[in-house]
């Protein structure tokens, strides 16, 4: 190691003297303070509230055209007796219920087409359905000529769903179905009553009759469990030899049950309730996909050529979309009319928001090709994309699909709209794309204020605060470049030194 030592100093030790002396300067400027870039980390992320807006809307009267009603209270409600002789009634909402529920589907179906198995449907989940016209009784002649009259309404594939309710008469006890409901609509069970294995038990072929088989296997696991842990319980009505035969089977199972893992156990009941929701997130968006039993009509249009139409659902749009409830309280006479028109708006884009209120799943355009390839054209394109995602989430009121939008751009803007995407970020509230876009700016000062955009969009005040921010700052770099052509001469020099000497030569 010291005669590597001694070979380095031989070699280059010149030079570490002659850089040492370069950088011992006493008036070196200030850098200036850096800033991190900004990122999206869990804490400033918005939260989704998918599930919880799904839930919200059982037992919603607003736009519900089913109705629950119970003859049989559950033993855990506090009714007084004027109540218990009353109906319970619950909202609910064809179109969620028959996507969720095949069952539901084949009901609605055999309704739709005056199917004579419609009882015996009826019978597998133990209710008769009643269907009211609230309308009055028209047949389909007359609401084609309805239609024609009045512009207002719509073609007939709403108007038969908005048109009719239907009753469900359950004979089964609410406690029971209640929960099948709430699951129908949130894509999962309440905790506390997963782990009251009697209910679980019980809910077991009511849960079958419903045609939900991915939750069977979620209840069948819940009960082996009990099973393991009470093996008594097994066969309570078996006779006194039977029981004496299986003492050795039942230690079996005992001992199997000790062997397994409760981490195990725990995550195989959490990746079940997984897959259940998400088997829920792609039902409701097939729902969208499908348009299966709208009541509300959205216009797309894009420009003159450009126009779209799309079948939507009042309950999911109003309770997802901040904007929708709100025109749907004002009592606006499009929101009446079941329908409303929007203009100057990418098809395309539009079509991302509705997938997103349906699936709350946010599908980007891919870039990655662009960037690759050196596109400019296309890169831009699809960033222009982006920015009119985020005006319109903010117009819709949208803040999660806003911020999924702008931590999508930050990670493949293209250097030539960043100035122009500071003053849009101002104007749209985009607080991370604005962060980012200064950031940029700050630490790539000179290359930007040469453009010509950077004059014209931004002020007075904007350019100040970025001059503030500039890291590192323009005495620095002045300084910077300077030392650089010091060491590059003092080098050039010490190199010419080296090849006349004569002793390396020798």
């Amino acid at each position: 190691m010291e005669t590597r030592k001694k070979e380095f100093e031989k070699k280059y030790g010149k030079r570490i003297k002659l850089f040492r002396s370069l950088l011992s300067v006493s008036d070196v400027p200030e850098k200036g303070e850096d800033f991190p870039l900004p990122v999206l980390d869990e804490k400033n992320k918005i939260p989704s509230s998918f599930f919880q807006d799904f839930k919200s809307m059982l037992n919603e009267k607003s736009f519900s055209d089913v109705e629950f009603r119970f003859k049989e209270h559950s033993q855990f409600l506090f009714l007084n007796e004027k109540e218990k002789k009353e109906e319970i009634v619950v909202f609910a909402h064809k179109c969620i219920l028959a996507i969720r529920s095949t069952i539901f589907d084949k009901i609605f179906n055999a309704i739709d087409k005056n199917d004579p198995n419609l009882n015996e449907i009826c019978k597998l989940i133990d209710c008769e359905v009643e269907v009211i016209n609230k309308n009055g009784n028209l047949n389909e002649n007359e609401n084609e000529n309805e239609n024609e009259k009045n512009p207002n309404l719509l073609n007939k594939k709403i108007q038969d769903n908005i048109s009719k309710k239907y009753i469900f008469r359950i004979n089964l006890p609410f406690n029971l179905v209640f929960p099948i409901l709430e699951f129908i609509y949130s894509g999962r069970f309440n905790h506390n009553m997963l782990s009251n294995v009697e209910i679980v038990a019980k809910l077991r072929p009511i849960i079958l009759s419903f045609e939900f088989e991915n939750t069977v296997k979620l209840f069948d696991t819940i009960i082996e469990k009990y099973k393991f842990l009470n093996p008594e319980k097994k066969q309570e009505n078996n006779s006194n030899n039977q029981e004496n035969n299986q003492e050795n089977n039942q230690e079996n199972n005992q001992e199997k049950w000790i062997d397994m893992d409760e981490e195990k156990f725990n995550k195989k009941i959490k990746n079940l309730q997984n897959f259940e929701m998400e088997f829920a997130t792609n039902q409701f968006a097939r729902l969208f996909s499908l348009s299966k039993y709208p009541d509300f009509l959205i216009s797309i249009k894009e420009d003159e050529k450009n126009y779209k139409q799309v079948y939507g659902h009042k309950i999911i749009l109003s309770k997802r979309c901040p904007y929708f409830e709100a025109q749907f309280r004002s009592g606006m006479k499009e929101m009446q009319a079941n329908k409303v028109e929007f203009e100057e708006m990418r098809i395309e884009v539009f079509m991302m928001i509705l997938s997103y209120i349906y699936s709350n799943r946010f599908i980007a355009p891919d870039v990655s090709l662009a960037i690759y390839e050196k596109n400019k054209k296309i890169h831009i394109e699809n960033n222009k994309i982006m920015l009119e995602l985020i005006a319109i989430s903010d117009y819709l009121g949208l803040e999660r699909l806003k911020q999924l939008a702008e931590n999508n751009l930050t990670k493949n803007i293209h250097p030539d709209l960043i100035i122009w995407s500071l003053v849009f970020s101002e104007q749209y509230n985009a607080q991370l794309l604005g962060d980012y876009c200064v950031w940029q700016i700050s630490h790539n000062y000179e290359k930007f204020e040469n453009q010509k955009e950077f004059k014209e969009y931004l002020s007075k005040d904007q350019i100040q605060n970025l001059k503030k921010k500039r890291f590192p700052t323009k005495e620095y770099l002045k300084f910077s470049k300077k030392l650089k052509v010091k060491v590059a001469n003092k080098f050039h020099l010490l190199n010419l030194n080296e090849k006349e000497d004569p002793k390396k030569k020798k």
